[in-house]
């Protein structure tokens, strides 16, 4: 490949830390960023993030954004087999908005999807006005942005959460919420979320506590955090949580391959 040809960027945005990798830096750009509630000012240190790698992002370069959840709305949609026009998607799609306490409207841009035939499916919305400004910030600096994607979202599309005998399960460990996939053979089961209040593990606890409760056994488990790398092991709550459970611990870069 010519060092001169667009690369694909990666970015994360989350509270309390964001990263940028791109295929010609040696490593990955991490800066802690605001732990609180504020989608501007994940924009804002995503600017401070392009300009100090100016010099390594070529122009026309794809950029692929992982986002928090903070963002966005999520929610899971049951199978419905009759409905298969967009518009009638995107109707259902409010409607379990709504019974998640959230209203969509059309300052909302709603993204439905069902990987598996028969499967439970999920939804996600993004502001409009926030995705505007990501857009303009990217093309002011000659970059074009390819997918932009909640965590959940990036999780349940993921190779990592793949289908398979039995029960497992993805948790994904924010500053401010935790949210838990579960799929089996058929594909997803549920999705589930906790606001953190106390400590990040202790919504982790409740989390998994009640979702263990609901699904059965649970066979095996990836632990995603934002300030945990890449290791071996099960932390000890999971054990405690999901006795029996296998556990792999990725690091907060891993939707960057």
């Amino acid at each position: 490949m010519s060092p001169l040809w667009p690369d694909t960027v990666h970015v994360g945005l989350f509270p309390g830390l964001c990263w940028l990798k791109s295929k010609r830096a040696e490593k990955v750009l991490s800066i802690a960023s605001p732990p609180v509630h504020d989608a501007k000012a994940l924009l804002d240190t995503l600017a401070v993030m392009l300009d100090t790698e100016a010099n390594m992002l070529r122009k026309g370069s794809k950029v692929v954004v992982t986002v928090s959840n903070s963002v966005a709305a999520i929610a899971s949609l049951p199978w419905q087999p009759s409905l298969t026009l967009e518009s009638e998607l995107q109707g259902y799609a409010r409607v379990c908005f709504e019974k998640f306490g959230v209203a969509i409207d059309d300052e909302w841009t709603i993204h439905t999807e069902f990987r598996h035939y028969g499967a439970m499916g999920l939804a996600y919305a993004l502001p409009n006005a926030w995705l505007a400004s990501l857009i303009d910030l990217l093309q002011a600096r000659g970059l074009r942005l390819q997918t932009v994607l909640p965590v959940t979202a990036k999780a349940y599309a993921h190779r990592m959460l793949r289908r398979q005998a039995g029960k497992s399960l993805i948790l994904l460990q924010e500053t401010l919420c935790n949210s838990a996939l579960v799929v089996d053979g058929n594909g997803l089961c549920s999705y589930d979320a906790e606001p953190v209040i106390g400590s990040s593990q202790e919504s982790s606890v409740r989390l998994l506590k009640r979702v263990g409760a609901r699904e059965g056994k649970i066979g095996s488990v990836i632990s995603w955090a934002l300030d945990l790398e890449e290791k071996e092991g099960t932390p000890d709550f999971i054990e405690d949580c999901l006795p029996g459970a296998t556990c792999q611990v990725v690091s907060h870069n891993a939707w960057s391959r």
